[in-house]
């Protein structure tokens, strides 16, 4: 800042030839150096002060957690009120909602169906006039007592489906040896390098591909491998495909050797909703560490109510690596 200050000055008296002019402007220069280090002194001193906050106030709210299928009819829903996170935290007792009233609804058709509630906040129903079908936009209202109501809207996505997946490239690296540091045998590595694409999800529904590999040696042993990837959900393109890339290793040795051929990807894909993505994603921040901060859950429901309300379809199967 005291920089700032002495380049403006000289920009101002470039052409002051007398050197009293000078003198009185730096005289200046100093007097307000001393107002500015007294005036920031006064600011930090005043930061340093200790303050008292209070927690925020607790307002308890409704919890309400329903996912559906179309592999299944049978639809549940769970109701409980929060609990407050600061404080005294030794009452662990889960406060279930058990007298509302939940009615499902096909907004493309009108049928409806009503939960029963079953014991514990947790509400079931076997439909019989609603029935779930991909694309088909679907309600949840949530009545509860007091008349307040609460409401959510799910999408059933589109059918999740191996004939989607194309497998872009799988290769194998050069195998390398390596030494069980805590003093075991010595076993092979085998570096697998993995591009497929999903094609035909629209935007706004996503697919998780949980799978895994395998290979294969000349006397049909398998070898397995896990594939993971930065992104386990991704949303739809439309018409262009979503790429997951994949680089893994498998091992041989202890009787199982090589030389080996990747045989085929098998597992489970997943489609689903953005209300049912968020949930999955962000349930893998919940480690139940104390210590952690609060977690914020995507709540699709109105009226204050936390929860969601999601669809998601599946397919097991697998596909051939060539």
């Amino acid at each position: 800042m005291l920089r700032k200050i002495k380049q403006v000055y000289s920009n101002l008296t470039p052409n002051l030839a007398d050197g009293f002019y000078r003198k009185r402007v730096l005289s200046t220069l100093g007097k307000l150096s001393v107002y500015v280090v007294i005036g920031l002194s006064l600011v930090m001193s005043s930061c340093e002060q200790d303050a008292e906050v209070d927690p925020p106030k607790f307002v308890k709210k409704p919890v309400i957690t329903c996912l559906m299928t179309p592999k299944s009819n049978f639809v549940e829903a769970k109701l409980n009120y929060t609990r407050p996170y600061y404080g005294d935290q030794s009452n662990r007792t889960i406060e279930h909602i058990t007298d509302a009233t939940l009615v499902l609804e096909d907004l493309n058709l009108g049928a409806k169906d009503t939960f029963s509630h079953t014991g514990l906040g947790l509400y079931q129903v076997l439909l019989k006039n609603v029935m779930l079908i991909s694309n088909h936009k679907y309600e949840l209202r949530v009545i509860m007592k007091d008349g307040q109501v609460h409401k959510a809207q799910s999408t059933i996505p589109p059918p999740a489906d191996f004939a989607n997946l194309t497998v872009n490239y799988a290769t194998q690296g050069k195998e390398y040896e390596e030494t069980d540091p805590w003093g075991g045998p010595t076993y092979t590595v085998h570096p697998v390098t993995i591009e497929f694409s999903y094609k035909g999800l629209n935007q706004g529904f996503y697919v998780s591909p949980q799978l895994e590999g395998a290979a294969k040696n000349t006397q049909g042993e398998e070898a397995q491998f896990e594939l993971y990837f930065n992104e386990e959900t991704q949303e739809g393109l439309g018409n262009k495909p979503i790429v997951f890339f994949n680089r893994t290793n498998f091992y041989s040795g202890f009787g199982l050797n090589g030389p080996f051929k990747l045989s085929e990807l098998r597992g489970t894909i997943y489609t689903m909703d953005k209300a049912y993505r968020d949930l999955y994603l962000v349930q893998w921040q919940d480690d139940e560490n104390p210590f952690q901060e609060p977690i914020l859950y995507n709540s699709n429901f109105s009226e204050g109510a936390i929860g969601v309300f999601g669809s998601y379809d599946f397919s097991t199967g697998s596909v051939e690596l060539k």
